[in-house]
C-alpha cells in the first residue's frame, strides 16, 4: 500500500468514522456472506484499484464518496430504523466497492424472538 492510499483511507475513516479495508471482493453472493459472516469485512471495503484511480479520476471520486455518503447518511439510518421498529438486530454490515466501480451492501441481522 502506498503513503497516498494509506492517507485516502484515513481520510475515510476521519470523515465517515467508519473502518476501511483495502481488498478486492468478488461479486458473487456466496463470497461476499462468507467474508460478511466470517467477521473479515471492514465497514467500507474498497478495491486497490479504486483507491489507486480515485487520485487521478476526479468523476470516480466523486462517485465513491458518493456511495460513502448514501451508506452513511441512508442506509444506515434505515438499519437503524429497522433496529428500533422491527426488533430487528444488524450484527453485520458493509459497503463493499468493486475493482469495476460498483458497489454492494452487504447486511446480516437476527430478529427478536
Amino acid at each position: 500500500m502506498t503513503s497516498a492510499t494509506e492517507k485516502e483511507t484515513q481520510a475515510i475513516s476521519e470523515k465517515y468514522g467508519l473502518s476501511v479495508g483495502i481488498e478486492n471482493v468478488p461479486k458473487h453472493e456466496k463470497e461476499i456472506v462468507r467474508r460478511g459472516t466470517s467477521g473479515s469485512l471492514q465497514d467500507v471495503v474498497i478495491a486497490p484499484g479504486i483507491l489507486q484511480r480515485m487520485k487521478t479520476d476526479i468523476a470516480l471520486r466523486e462517485k465513491v464518496y458518493g456511495y460513502m455518503n448514501y451508506y452513511t447518511n441512508e442506509d444506515r439510518r434505515a438499519f437503524m430504523q429497522m433496529e428500533q421498529m422491527y426488533g430487528v438486530n444488524v450484527v453485520g454490515r458493509s459497503l463493499i466497492i468493486h475493482e469495476d466501480g460498483t458497489y454492494t451492501i452487504w447486511s446480516a441481522s437476527v430478529t427478536s424472538p
